[in-house]
């Protein structure tokens, strides 16, 4: 009888799928199970977070956003775990099986109440493998979206193939607006633009504003000819500059990482915002969008210095005077130009601070971004919305004239 040939891959992956049918290798945990907070009632919303399975730094904006669609409605919220096996051989062996997606060995569960809604968040394309287990928990959801938050235009084509996975949702957002387009094009449905926020309750330096002992502040990335020149100035004495020593890092708590950069903001006088990936042409193909820095400086009072994102979004939703001051990426002393043009002007100062502050509790709270989504989904409003909303305006008016009077 002839023999049948077999390549030396192809016995590795029938000993690699043996050994992950191994004793052992099973009964990993599978999801993190979060229950609604009891003060809502029954919950209406279930929400897939991926928390459990990224810690990186630039994930916290979006845990935040969950963190207050639960605060205000009944949401229930399932966070999946990394299942790959464990030990450096086991890993080998499941990378040589050739599917790291399958990192969810059975459908996700959620025990046996019925959703309105199924939200998924998704900081790119990339999270998209990891719905994969979410057909059975689909089933008790009467609607279901996805929201990516950064997906460019120029990538689209690479990530066609993940994009399938969520053909099938009701709805499909993303925070780029650029890319609505041709991710609409390219998914041959449309796609809703729900932009980034903030939690402004808690960014907001009122009633009790701290001190501003900082006097510049840069996080994350940051054009180095205005970092050089401000490191100068730190080292002669001339202003107290923090900046971020580290990159591509992960945190240890995301709620606690939050708090500290809205100290951080809120004790800074001016505040470092370019747009998205502004040093990474070769990633973006010259889309500029609205990043995150934008939301946290202006909700935490600080004077911004950088640029306006040549795009409609920035245009639309940051149309109040200075609500970015100019300061080029490329000329090192325009900065400290900037910043004694800003210290003559204390009214002017006084003024961006307030305006910053104000449309930040009124614009651009989380809240809005939610009540967005429910609208686009024909879902209600629910009491606890309502009661943030009415918080957010409360608050902004005594700002507002906190700001007067003490001008």
């Amino acid at each position: 009888m002839p023999t049948r040939q077999v390549s030396a891959t192809g016995l590795w992956r029938r000993s690699a799928k043996r050994v992950l049918r191994a004793p052992g290798t099973a009964g990993l945990p599978q999801t993190t199970f979060y229950p609604a907070l009891a003060s809502h009632g029954s919950p209406r919303i279930l929400i897939v977070s991926m928390r459990n399975l990224s810690t990186h730094v630039s994930r916290c904006s979006a845990y935040e956003f969950e963190d207050t669609i639960r605060a205000c409605d009944a949401a229930d919220m399932l966070a999946p775990v990394r299942c790959a096996p464990r030990g450096r051989v086991l890993r080998r062996v499941w990378r040589a099986v050739g599917r790291p997606d399958r990192l969810l060995a059975t459908p996700l569960t959620s025990g046996n109440h019925d959703y309105d809604l199924l939200l998924a968040l998704c900081q790119a394309p990339s999270d998209l493998r990891y719905l994969t287990g979410l057909r059975g928990v689909r089933d008790r959801c009467r609607r279901s979206a996805c929201l990516l938050e950064e997906v460019w235009s120029a990538d689209l084509e690479r990530w066609r193939g993940d994009l399938k996975r969520i053909a099938d949702f009701d709805a499909v957002f993303t925070s780029f607006a650029s890319s609505a387009t041709a991710l609409s094009d390219v998914m041959g449905r449309r796609c809703h633009v729900i932009l980034g926020g903030v939690d402004a309750v808690k960014f907001c330096p009122y009633p009790d504003p701290p001190a501003r002992s900082i006097d510049v502040y840069s996080m994350g990335r940051r054009p180095e000819a205005v970092h050089g020149a401000l490191m100068l100035l730190a080292r002669c004495g001339r202003l107290f500059y923090v900046y971020d020593t580290v990159r591509n890092f992960a945190i240890i708590d995301p709620a606690e990482h939050r708090a500290l950069l809205r100290d951080l903001v809120k004790r800074s006088r001016h505040f470092l915002a370019y747009h998205a990936k502004f040093n990474k042409p070769e990633e973006t193909h010259g889309q500029q969008e609205l990043g995150m820095r934008y939301f946290e400086g202006a909700a935490g009072g600080a004077v911004m210095l950088g640029s306006a994102p040549r795009c409609e979004a920035y245009d639309r939703n940051f149309d109040w005077p200075d609500a970015v001051v100019p300061v080029s990426a490329t000329d090192a002393w325009e900065v400290a130009e900037v910043l004694a043009e800003l210290d003559g002007q204390p009214e002017r100062v006084a003024r961006i601070r307030r305006d910053n502050v104000v449309n930040s509790l009124l614009r651009h709270d989380w809240v809005y971004r939610w009540r967005q989504i429910l609208d686009i989904m024909g879902l209600p409003r629910s009491e606890g919305m309502s009661l943030r909303e009415a918080h957010l305006r409360h608050l902004a008016a005594n700002v507002f004239h906190a700001s007067r009077r003490a001008a």
